[in-house]
């Protein structure tokens, strides 16, 4: 993994950790999660533009590299939950989430087949338990699929056991099945199509933001969306895509720069670094926008305790950033 896709990779973990996923294997180590050196503790702390401290949480991998246990606490209403995670024989054995509405409570389970590879995942919850399971073509991961209540997701794999596409299919309160098709490039999800609303969404990854729009207004785009994603359903699984992460979201920012009258925002995120010893780009800043006012509605900062105790950032609210992040958004705003 490149250094600028680090803190996306890191915010992408916080995501996970609070969401029940099966988007891949359990992520478990810090390389897992974009870290290139050995990371004992990761802390941050979320504000508002208020500057009032709002949620923080604090995350500790063991000395062997692998997540241990993390605690997020709601500053506001002092709601919190908690994860602990216990391996065997250097493998992820059971995951323990405790919330502090109880009824949330959860617990993970992890079986292995004889070659080591994860084959199931059961989730226990208070009103009754969901699967995952694991499938496998010469010895790579080949498919996923995920089963909880009205609600079943199976995700597709390449010859070389990338993630390409996940299809969701769930039914609504009216029993109206509603599809949802993802398509993925390293990893990161970079189109969604629902039906039979006809919705589509598309994410650009550059090294300080994500983009997300909806363009299913915009007739020519989602005519040349349908035609790319059959394209894609072609040869990602041959891992024969013609392009990469980096230059599918210089194209998508390019798209969106010329067309952005005709395409709705429906996630915007800013991100800063700071940078180890090493050179290495670590996590320190991340933004999120309120599209209703298209100003920054929180910032989110980052302390990382490195393995050689190398400490990279702080959680106190920094205005340099809070500035670099309006200029930022001003950019954008000015595609």
């Amino acid at each position: 993994m490149v250094l600028k896709h680090i803190l996306l990779t890191f915010s992408f973990f916080l995501i996970s950790l609070n969401h029940l996923q099966a988007q891949s294997l359990p992520k478990v180590t810090t390389q897992d999660y974009g870290f290139l050196q050995p990371v004992n503790i990761v802390e941050t702390v979320s504000y508002n533009l208020d500057k009032e401290p709002i949620e923080k949480s604090t995350y500790r991998f063991s000395k062997d590299g692998f997540i241990d246990n993390y605690h997020i606490q709601n500053l506001k209403d002092n709601t919190w939950s908690t994860s602990k995670c216990i391996y065997k024989k250097g493998k992820l054995h059971k995951r323990i989430f405790e919330f502090s509405n109880s009824k949330e409570n959860r617990k993970h389970t992890y079986k292995y087949n004889g070659e080591g590879q994860l084959v199931e995942e059961t989730i226990k919850l208070k009103n009754g338990s969901s699967h995952n399971t694991f499938s496998y073509q010469n010895g790579l991961l080949y498919q996923t699929t995920s089963i909880e209540n009205n609600t079943v997701t199976t995700y597709y794999y390449s010859n070389k056991g990338k993630l390409y596409k996940a299809i969701r299919t769930q039914k609504n309160e009216n029993q109206r099945e509603i599809t949802t098709n993802y398509y993925y490039l390293e990893d990161k999800e970079i189109t969604s199509y629902v039906s039979p609303e006809q919705r589509f969404e598309v994410t650009s990854y550059l090294e300080n933001f994500i983009l997300k729009f909806d363009l299913s207004d915009n007739e020519n785009a989602t005519e040349r969306l349908m035609k790319g994603m059959q394209r894609f359903d072609k040869e990602a699984p041959l891992d024969n895509l013609p392009f990469n992460l980096e230059q599918y979201s210089n194209q998508t920012t390019q798209f969106y720069g010329k067309h952005k009258d005709k395409l709705t925002l429906t996630q915007v995120l800013l991100f800063d670094y700071k940078t180890d010893a090493q050179g290495n780009k670590i996590a320190y800043a991340e933004a999120d926008i309120d599209l209703n006012t298209n100003t920054i509605a929180g910032i989110r900062f980052y302390k990382t305790t490195l393995s050689n105790g190398e400490v990279i950032g702080d959680t106190k609210y920094d205005d340099e950033v809070q500035a670099k992040f309006e200029d930022m958004l001003s950019a954008i705003n000015s595609f």
